[in-house]
């Protein structure tokens, strides 16, 4: 945690322990809803482009990202890096919406 150094990396890592915990198939948020939680002063794009970037990095430690597509919006998937390299199957009941 001491190693990140954004303030979004900081709050995200906080926000994904709270909710994935060590949930072994994670949690899922939409984008805008993160934005909106995250209280953020920055466009939704600008935050948008901020999330992408920390995706690639995989710089949460303890915890894989991934962006996944949904029907009306872009999702962000995190799970903890000890159980799987690669995203689990997803059940449908754990994604918090609106």
């Amino acid at each position: 945690y001491f190693s990140l150094t954004g303030g979004l990396e900081r709050w995200l890592y906080r926000m994904v322990r709270k909710h994935g915990g060590r949930q072994p198939a994670g949690w899922c948020f939409e984008l805008r809803h993160l934005h909106r939680k995250s209280g953020s002063r920055s466009t939704f794009q600008r935050f948008a482009f901020d999330i992408r970037a920390l995706v690639q990095r995989q710089s949460l430690p303890g915890y894989r990202l991934s962006l996944e597509n949904g029907r009306a919006d872009q999702k962000l998937r995190f799970w903890p890096s000890a159980c799987l390299a690669s995203p689990p199957p997803f059940p449908r009941q754990t994604v918090d919406k609106l």
